[in-house]
């Protein structure tokens, strides 16, 4: 993993074991800001809002369909950051 400096100091951990959608939706952070409830994600045209468990629901669901149509499995890495082809 690589070492990230800060002139602000020391950074908090960043864990590395998580996938994207672990770390927002369902990880304990100390940066993370915390919400009780209420709207994620407000449609600007619409106003209509939507909350964490249809987000869950919506973000698991695509990665669902994502693997069944891409036979994606579990620990596959489908993109690589530190990879120097891409």
């Amino acid at each position: 993993m690589a070492e990230v400096v800060s002139p602000a100091g020391i950074l908090p951990h960043i864990p590395d074991n998580l996938t994207l959608a672990q770390f927002i939706l369902d990880a304990e952070h100390v940066r993370k800001p915390v919400r009780k409830s209420g709207a994620w994600i407000v449609d600007d045209q619409s106003g209509r809002k939507i909350g964490l468990e249809e987000l869950r629901a919506r973000t698991y669901g695509l990665a669902n369909a994502l693997s069944i149509r891409y036979n994606i499995q579990e620990d596959d890495v489908v993109f690589d950051l530190q990879s120097k082809s891409f």
